[in-house]
């Protein structure tokens, strides 16, 4: 007959195992309970997750739609700013009504982080007419845009970039030089007039270089560096960042961009090459038994 100890000692030993199993299946559910409340709890204090957003190239129309509205609506502005910034790299960023929507963002919005964000996907864009919208918002002294120096800075700087990628028109040439010039002599801040200065030499107008004089007297040194860079590019010459030795030049030359860009190598020297490019030059040396001087740059 078998003892009553040693019986369940047998009764342990087999069913312990399941046991325990039970009570772990108990204990996972409890701690996903307890999640399930934390994160209730944080939806009710105010706390967001963390946002989602499809890949670039699976991004549809209508995503693009569902991006642009809580870009206008949304209460948050990191949450604005963020579908702007996921609008932008996807095949959509220069369609009529994304342009649109970010030109109105870019006047309205009561953050100047998600006008930035509005107004680089607006230049990156490389639309002609997105060289006008820009320059209204410079000009309309009366909107909300014009209070921000950051977002000043950003259109200019805009400006810039669609002008050294050729999508500013010519017929614009004359009113982005006049209002660089603007921004040059009284800009916010002194990075919109370090920006002015840089946009102001990619023109060779006299305005341009008016102004660019004008600005050699600048109390930072980092918009009379820039200014007397500009210079140096439009003419060829250098005068270290000297105002009356500048006027007298100026005074005293026929045509003052003759030697338009003689200083563009050494002012904007050449990137040097990659270590992959380095490295596909060796093996076309080894291959060909030639050096060729183009594949350093």
């Amino acid at each position: 007959m078998i003892s009553p100890k040693r019986f369940l000692r047998g009764v342990v030993r087999t069913a312990g195992p399941a046991l325990r199993r039970a009570a772990g299946g108990f204990a996972v559910l409890r701690c996903g309970l307890a999640a399930l409340m934390i994160l209730l709890a944080s939806q009710a204090v105010g706390c967001s997750t963390k946002r989602f957003y499809k890949k670039p190239w699976m991004t549809t129309k209508g995503d693009v739609a569902r991006y642009l509205d809580e870009a206008l609506q949304h209460e948050n502005a990191d949450v604005r700013r963020d579908n702007i910034v996921h609008v932008s790299k996807t095949r959509y960023a220069g369609h009529d009504t994304v342009i649109e929507a970010c030109c109105f963002i870019a006047r309205n919005d009561r953050s100047a982080s998600v006008r930035v964000a509005a107004i680089r996907l607006v230049a990156e864009s490389l639309r002609r007419d997105a060289a006008v919208a820009l320059l209204d918002m410079l000009d309309n002294r009366d909107q909300a845009v014009s209070a921000e120096a950051r977002v000043h800075e950003e259109i200019v700087n805009g400006l810039y970039f669609m002008q050294r990628n050729g999508s500013i028109p010519d017929p614009l040439g004359a009113r982005v030089v006049q209002t660089a010039a603007r921004l040059l002599r009284g800009g916010p801040s002194r990075d919109v007039r370090i920006c002015a200065a840089r946009l102001l030499g990619a023109y060779p107008e006299p305005a341009s270089i008016d102004a660019l004089i004008a600005a050699l007297n600048d109390k930072d040194f980092g918009v009379i560096y820039h200014a007397d860079r500009s210079l140096m590019q439009l003419t060829g010459v250098r005068h270290d960042r000297d105002a009356r030795a500048w006027r007298a030049w100026l005074a005293s030359a026929k045509d003052p961009f003759v030697m338009h860009g003689r200083l563009d190598a050494e002012l904007e020297p050449p990137a040097k090459p990659r270590w992959w490019q380095r490295a596909g030059h060796s093996v076309r040396r080894a291959f060909t038994g030639a050096d060729s001087t183009d594949d350093h740059h």
